[in-house]
C-alpha cells in the first residue's frame, strides 16, 4: 500500500462523488416534483374555474 492517496486526490474524489450523488438527487427530485407540482398547477387552475 502506498502513501501517495494525495489530499489533491481525496479532494477529486470528494468532488466527483458530490457531483455524481448531487446529480442523482437532483434528477430524482425533478422526477418527483414534476408530477407533484404539474398537479398543484391543474388543481389551482380548476379552483379559480
Amino acid at each position: 500500500m502506498s502513501h501517495h492517496f494525495d489530499t489533491i486526490d481525496y479532494f477529486i474524489w470528494t468532488i466527483s462523488l458530490s457531483i455524481m450523488f448531487g446529480s442523482i438527487i437532483a434528477i430524482a427530485q425533478a422526477k418527483f416534483q414534476a408530477p407533484q407540482a404539474l398537479l398543484g398547477e391543474l388543481k389551482n387552475w380548476g379552483d379559480e374555474r
